[in-house]
């Protein structure tokens, strides 16, 4: 079973239209929803749709008309066996239209039918082959949210089975050996370091000096209460610092200042501009290790003139007001 056949239909024009004279563009479709078996043949309901194209003022195409028509055909029958499934597949090649008045416009839908079992076997396979690429490309289950939970499970179980063992997992032991091979490697990366020389000894001691002068003049204004409890907690680190100074007998090593992003230079407390090299601003989890590592500071020296926790790790609750002299 194959044939064409011209369908007519006659609709209401919008008001909001261009005048029918400016169409330039007419396109057509047929969607079928029903298809039963009748005494006389084959009756088929469905919709005529179409879109209409009329040009801008640049001359581009714009559509500003669409619309659709119901519509019920009988086709005969004949020649076809009682119990064949029909599938029927119609497509418009063409579709033409008449102004018949001022507001009604006539639509010609010329549209072409096939039955699926009136095609050569070839035409059949090439269908067949043309209807699974589609399947394979844009598989219906996919939207499905069974389909969707049933993928999801599966992932989740191969990540399961990528999981370590309960033996496999790694222990504090493990962890520490690995965090040291890690710091093995980072310090076998060579580092760009500057010797400032004996200068900058005099300059860090001049700077150290100013500090102290500093401290001084603070005490002795008696309109600051807190800058003298301040400047008394920071005469106890100095005079505790000059102790375990006079009590090493090795001569003091020679400056050397680690380049890094951020510069080791901070601010001293209550210093009233004057800057100190001698201290660092501790950052929560900063370990003795990393801030010797940063300052060029022997990691003994450190734990001599430091009070930080037995571990090395800074206390973050006291990270803010907390300073750090080293040498």
């Amino acid at each position: 079973m194959e044939f064409s056949s011209e369908m007519v239909c006659r609709v209401a024009l919008p008001p909001s239209l261009p005048p029918m004279d400016h169409l330039a563009k007419l396109e057509g479709s047929i969607l079928l929803h029903s298809a039963e078996p009748t005494d006389q043949g084959i009756t088929l309901e469905g919709d005529l749709l179409w879109r209409g194209f009329f040009p801008d003022d640049s001359g581009v195409l714009q559509c500003l008309w669409e619309g659709a028509e119901f519509f019920r055909e009988t086709f005969s029958t004949e020649g076809m066996k009682r119990g064949d499934d029909l599938t029927i597949s119609p497509s418009v090649n063409e579709v033409t239209g008449t102004i018949k008045d001022d507001d009604t416009y006539e639509l010609r839908f010329m549209v072409h039918w096939w039955d699926y079992h009136t095609l050569e076997d070839s035409d059949k396979e090439s269908m067949r082959e043309d209807t699974e690429k589609e399947e394979d490309e844009d598989p219906l289950w996919e939207d499905c949210p069974c389909e969707e939970k049933v993928a999801v499970a599966a992932e989740v179980k191969e990540n399961f089975s990528e999981a370590p063992a309960e033996d496999e997992v790694l222990t504090p032991e493990d962890n520490r050996e690995e965090e040291e091979t890690m710091n093995v490697k980072e310090s076998a990366e060579p580092k760009k370091i500057i010797d400032h020389g004996d200068d900058f000894e005099k300059e860090i001691k001049a700077i150290d000096d100013t500090f102290r002068e500093t401290i001084k003049v603070l005490k002795e204004e008696p309109s600051a209460p807190k800058e003298i409890a301040a400047v008394n907690s920071q005469t106890d680190v100095l005079e505790t610092t000059n102790e375990l100074e006079s009590q090493t007998t090795a001569p003091a090593s020679k400056h050397v200042e680690v380049v890094q992003e951020e510069p080791s230079m901070r601010r001293a407390p209550n210093s009233s501009g004057s800057y100190c090299l001698r201290y660092y601003r501790a950052r929560p989890g900063d370990s003795l290790d990393a801030i010797a590592e940063r300052l060029s500071v022997s990691l003994a020296r450190m734990r001599e003139i430091n009070e930080l926790d037995e571990i090395g790790i800074v206390d973050t609750k006291e990270i803010e007001n907390r300073m750090i002299r080293i040498e």
